[in-house]
């Protein structure tokens, strides 16, 4: 069993993600981040966009607080229109043609790990955004995929299924929207509250099976460090006294934001910028790859 020192060795971490891609005991889990990589509106740019288009600035409050203000005030109990106006304002003015899709090479790295292969693959990807953008992707490369958006649902047929425990609002035409969005501050209130509900052990499966990828996640969501600090508790790797249970992506500066992750077993992975990201997650399908080759 590699020690915690090795973990946090790079060359060694690749190695032990390979191990696990091969096994197909990767999962993906995606904040935003991986979104405004590729243009997407970070949260307080979609709010500052949503109320600039009823010819408003946001309130000074936080960004919760902020969105159940808008929804109130411009859309009373319409939680339709309120959804037509995040997603006219996420996806406005951005071009998510083939050519741009295939261009960002953090989406061409996230495509080869959960595309089928003999090398393995992940096939399980947790996004907390609420965009699309991973399934169209995959589904121009004439891939099979399932948006999971709504706590109760048939197990999916699909090469790769996306699951969207805040919500989707799609960009794929033909695609329906999900019954509801976690956005503001009642709906994150109401997902806290319902405890144990589906969603939570929906993903909590997933984590405790799996060796988890995190990418473009602050750690600042509630919600989900509820969920980390369950999964660190009731994880295999926990009985097995494995000194970590997943990976996330960290900037070399920010010693805050690794040291959250590490006190919840995930071992921080440093890159200069986020530019590096794709590169090293390409590193671990080639290992997968020549693993898979010489077995």
């Amino acid at each position: 069993m590699p020690t915690a020192e090795q973990y946090e060795d790079l060359e060694t971490l690749v190695d032990i993600l390979a191990d696990h891609l091969v096994i197909r005991r990767i999962a993906l889990v995606l904040g935003a981040g991986v979104s405004i990589d590729f243009g997407l509106l970070s949260w307080n740019d979609l709010l500052w966009r949503l109320y600039a288009s009823v010819g408003q600035t946001p309130p000074n409050d936080d960004v919760y607080r902020q969105a159940e203000h808008f929804k109130r005030e411009h859309c009373g109990s319409d939680s339709h229109r309120f959804m037509e106006l995040v997603r006219e304002a996420l996806y406005s003015s951005l071009d998510i043609s083939a050519a741009n899709l295939t261009a960002n090479p953090l989406l061409s790295a996230l495509g080869a790990l959960v595309m089928s292969s003999l090398r393995g693959s992940a096939t399980d990807v947790v996004t907390f955004n609420f965009d699309d953008l991973v399934e169209t992707y995959l589904e121009y490369h004439g891939f099979v995929t399932a948006s999971v958006a709504e706590q109760r649902h048939w197990a999916p047929h699909a090469d790769v299924t996306v699951y969207h425990p805040h919500g989707l609002l799609p960009h794929r035409a033909g695609v329906d929207f999900s019954e509801d969005i976690v956005f503001d501050q009642k709906s994150y209130s109401k997902l806290n509250a319902e405890g144990s509900g589906p969603w939570r052990q929906r993903i909590l499966v997933i984590l405790r099976h799996h060796f988890p990828l995190f990418i473009g996640l602050s750690g600042r969501d509630a919600n989900l460090d509820m969920l980390l600090i369950e999964a660190q508790r009731t994880h295999i790797a926990y009985a097995e006294s494995d000194p970590f249970w997943g990976a996330c992506f960290c900037l070399s500066g920010d010693r805050y934001t690794a040291g959250f992750w590490r006190e919840r077993g995930i071992v921080p992975i440093f890159v200069t910028s986020h530019s590096e990201i794709p590169g090293i997650l390409f590193r671990v399908c080639q290992a997968a790859a020549t693993k898979r080759r010489n077995a």
